[in-house]
């Protein structure tokens, strides 16, 4: 019998199916993956693949200092886009690659995501762990940074990478069956297979510093991968992560030991369901103290409450603590020294206010988020402001505020928001940094240093609009509504800080450096 050789064209794409792939890139690549696959025929298939597994990318940048006197201003312009690629590519490999920048961009003056693209095609091939750099030489990627005037960093939203070059041959008697390979990566990505990914961990405070919990974030959702840490010597950690589909990152604590000013390194390990062992999972073993609503009534072995209000108007549902106008609660148990409250908000309402420490008279420190809205004639304005406010936790009464320091801006209420107060506690003074996603919304110090154990609570007040009338030099504000807002949070914990906090380093994916690793799909 004749033997027949069947080749598929090496799933050759056509000039216009590669503009397709383009064009998906471009538009976002709004879907978490791609998924491609190929029919069987006969018996087995051939799988397509990418052309390379994973690549770090490094973004540079020209910086232009024109600070004087008091004020800092500095202008961040794109210079190179550097890529290391896991694996060597076949010559004729295309690239395309897609970097979304945002910041507040000089030659527009605000605020805005820009995207930078680049269509490269490496004739000869490429070899891997060989920097290929792609500089720039447009001056529409220039940001302003000023700590001065509240300007931030440009901030890498995203990289995408398509790749399109080489085959996977496989051959399935009497049929021979080459399929082009292609690949696509994003900072959502997660990486498949198995592996392990190292975290260098440099202790800064001279201190050795024992049960700290340091933390990192990863793109892509983990869950699915049986993530284990380990330190140096293989020893398990114990750890908890977090997947925040809203941002399509994954978050990581991990406690550990740490010798002072040394590098200590740890192992992110993947992809191995046989060596996961589920009882280092453990947030109770990581924080100091930790809440995930995970119940059907508010667990009264952690909370207090008012005494004039009823448990069971709290409401806990589906790993799930809803907060209403007028409702707070505080911890039974008490902190002492720095630390860190990460709370993760599934729905955050107007005036929340995490309250970070409670004297024994029952007086609270809260930092109040509050958006009021108030009407002079045809014109509505926003209030927006964060303020510490006195709360005495017993009635439900409030006292003196007071205004940040710095680093105000307004908070952003809605769904999926992470909301971080940093407490750095001296011998004179406290210190108190408030973070939404990440980013900066208020600092304050008060001259006072908190009693040495106290709890911290959460809460949630009312929203109160106003009417302005009278002429604008002596303008009359007056009440007009108060709304019973709801807030709904889905875990809180509670972690040590230390003054310089330890830098953790994800390798070959550090932010604050501008690097990056992306991995490809299929």
């Amino acid at each position: 019998s004749a033997t027949m050789h069947f080749k598929m064209g090496k799933l050759r794409l056509t000039s216009a199916m590669l503009a397709l792939v383009l064009l998906l890139a471009t538009l976002g690549l709004a879907v978490p993956s791609i998924n491609v696959s190929v029919q069987e025929i006969g018996v087995g298939s051939c799988d397509v693949v990418s052309p390379a597994n994973w690549a770090d990318v490094q973004i540079t940048w020209n910086i232009t200092d024109y600070s004087w006197g008091i004020w800092d201003l500095y202008e961040y312009t794109l210079n190179e886009v550097i890529i290391n690629f896991s694996d060597s590519l076949p010559a004729g490999t295309t690239m395309y690659i897609n970097v979304t920048i945002y910041g507040y961009n000089s030659n527009t003056g605000q605020y805005q995501s820009d995207s930078f693209t680049n269509f490269t095609v490496f004739t000869s091939g490429w070899s891997a762990g060989l920097p290929y750099i792609i500089t720039n030489k447009d001056t529409q990627y220039s940001y302003y940074v000023s700590s001065f005037f509240g300007i931030s960093p440009p901030e890498i939203v995203d990289i995408k990478i398509v790749l399109v070059g080489g085959s996977n041959n496989c051959t399935i008697l009497p049929i021979y069956i080459e399929v082009q390979k292609i690949g696509v990566a994003t900072l959502s990505f997660a990486p498949s297979g198995s592996g392990n990914v190292p975290i260098d961990v440099t202790e800064r405070s001279g201190q050795d510093l024992r049960d700290y919990v340091i933390n990192f974030t990863l793109g892509g959702d983990w869950s699915s991968l049986y993530p284990y840490v380990t330190d140096e010597n293989g020893n398990r950690l114990y750890y908890w992560y977090f997947y925040d589909a809203a941002s399509q990152k994954t978050w990581f604590w991990v406690k550990m030991n740490l010798s002072a000013n040394q590098v200590n390194t740890i192992y992110l390990f993947y992809g191995n369901q046989s060596a996961y062992d589920a009882t280092y999972f453990n947030p109770d073993k990581v924080f100091w103290f930790f809440d995930d609503f995970n119940g059907v009534t508010l667990n009264l072995s952690k909370w207090n409450i008012p005494a004039l209000q009823n448990p069971s108007n709290y409401t806990v549902s589906n790993g799930l603590l809803e907060l209403k106008g007028g409702q707070w609660l505080w911890t039974k148990q008490n902190f002492s020294g720095s630390f860190i409250i990460d709370l993760y908000a599934n729905s955050l309402d107007s005036t929340a206010f995490p309250i970070f420490y409670v004297d024994s008279t029952n007086y609270g420190w809260a930092i109040l988020l509050n958006t009021s809205l108030a009407t002079w004639g045809a014109t509505t304005y926003q209030l927006n402001n964060v303020t510490i406010r006195g709360f005495n936790l017993a009635d439900g009464s409030w006292g003196a505020f007071y205004y940040p320091d710095g680093g105000s801006r307004s908070p952003i209420f809605g769904k999926d928001i992470l909301i971080t107060t940093l407490i750095n506690v001296t011998s004179t003074q406290a210190e108190f940094y408030l973070y939404e996603n990440g980013s900066l919304i208020a600092t304050f110090t008060q001259g006072y240093s908190p009693e040495q154990s106290e709890p911290l609570g959460l809460g949630q007040w009312y929203e109160y609009n106003y009417t302005i009338t009278g002429p604008r030099r002596n303008p009359q504000l007056t009440l007009s509504s108060i709304i019973n807002t709801t807030s709904i949070y889905d875990w809180i914990l509670v972690r040590p800080y230390i003054y310089p906090e330890p830098e953790v380093r994800v390798v070959g994916q550090t932010s604050g450096s501008y690097t990056f690793r992306i991995y490809f799909k299929p």
